[in-house]
């Protein structure tokens, strides 16, 4: 069943699921970097853009943290991806509901406050915290499976992305495409897939629950991985 949604409809929830995500699993991996920078200590930030193929117009650590994670003029910042995400939970508040389109509206408020905070680090905990909670609501306030579902793809295809740029172990890799290919077997929303993308996330998982490691690239992997949704 597509509960009656329209493809621009499943597009918002896809795209909500990636952005959440984003905002979520990109500043859990810059917090340890904000406390390393504290203590005095190098951060790669130039690798960092470098991995994401993203441009690095920073001129030191403290200015890629704070424009990377606070410049809403920033089109690659994580300010910038929870505005879209808040955007896109406001599209479908029909859908998700009020209570679970709150914890989107109070994580980006938690962001706003962590800017002007003389200790953005705890800030940045109330903000990974919200989006946990967010992820919670989906299950507990949705009761369609295929509008969780949706949203959820959504955010396995971005974890993958980013543990795939990041380097993350293989373990973690494995857990997120396991997700994933569960999210897609239980899809009931009419939604067109790559099914040449799809296969090739089948055989790395399958070649990752023997604990083989994958046998493509981590580029080619992350190109299957963003192809597999046409949304």
């Amino acid at each position: 069943m597509d509960y009656g949604l329209s493809i621009t409809k499943i597009s918002h929830l896809f795209w909500l699921g990636r952005y959440a995500a984003r905002v979520d699993a990109t500043l859990r991996y810059l917090i340890g970097w904000y406390d390393t920078m504290l203590d005095g200590k190098p951060i790669d930030y130039q690798g960092f853009c470098r991995s994401l193929d993203i441009p690095c117009p920073y001129t030191n650590p403290h200015n890629f943290m704070r424009r990377y994670i606070f410049d809403k003029k920033n089109p690659d910042s994580i300010r910038s991806a929870a505005e879209f995400m808040l955007g896109n939970g406001m599209v479908l508040r029909e859908n998700i509901g009020s209570n679970t389109l709150s914890y989107l509206q109070m994580a980006v408020y938690a962001m706003d406050n962590a800017s002007v905070s003389v200790n953005p680090g705890l800030g940045f905990q109330r903000v990974c915290d919200l989006m946990m909670a967010f992820t919670g609501s989906c299950d507990v306030y949705i009761d369609h499976l295929g509008i969780r579902n949706m949203i959820k793809c959504g955010s396995m295809v971005e974890r993958i992305s980013l543990y795939l740029s990041f380097g993350y172990p293989d373990e973690q890799l494995r857990k997120a495409v396991d997700e994933l290919i569960l999210y897609t077997d239980h899809l009931s929303l009419l939604v067109s897939m790559d099914l040449n993308a799809l296969s090739i996330l089948q055989i790395q998982k399958h070649l990752l629950d023997q604990g083989r490691g994958i046998t493509i690239s981590r580029y080619d992997m992350k190109h299957a991985d963003e192809s597999l949704f046409q949304l």
